[in-house]
C-alpha cells in the first residue's frame, strides 16, 4: 500500500500540501475513531499534524464548496480548520486534508 497522500489525484492543493508529499518519508500516520460520514486518518510530519478524510460511506458532501468556504473563512479570521486539498483516491472516494485542530487551537 502506498502512502495515503500519493495515492490523491488531487484536483486541488496548497504548497503545504506540496511540501508534505515531497517529505513523505517523514510522516507517520495514525488511526482515528471512524464517523458515520468518513474514514479519518491523523497524519504527522515533523513540524504540523493534519486530518485526511475520505468520504466512502454513504455521505457525499460537495468538498469542493466545502474546501472553498473554509479558505475563505479562515483569510478573514474565522477559527476554521484550514485545509490544504481535496482530491480523489483511487477508488474514485471523494478525499481532503486539513490542518490538526484541537479545542486548544480554536481558543
Amino acid at each position: 500500500m502506498g502512502s495515503p497522500i500519493r495515492n490523491v489525484n488531487w484536483v486541488e492543493k496548497n504548497e503545504m500540501m506540496d511540501c508534505l508529499i515531497n517529505q513523505e518519508d517523514n510522516i507517520t500516520t495514525h488511526p482515528m475513531d471512524q464517523g458515520f460520514e468518513a474514514e479519518v486518518m491523523k497524519i504527522s510530519s515533523y513540524k504540523e499534524n493534519f486530518v485526511l478524510k475520505v468520504w466512502n460511506k454513504n455521505s457525499k458532501p460537495d468538498i469542493r464548496f466545502q474546501f472553498h468556504l473554509l479558505n475563505a473563512l479562515s483569510e478573514r479570521g474565522v477559527s476554521v480548520s484550514k485545509p490544504l486539498g481535496w482530491g480523489f483516491n483511487p477508488n474514485a472516494d471523494k478525499v481532503w486534508e486539513t490542518f490538526w485542530r484541537t479545542m486548544a487551537d480554536i481558543r
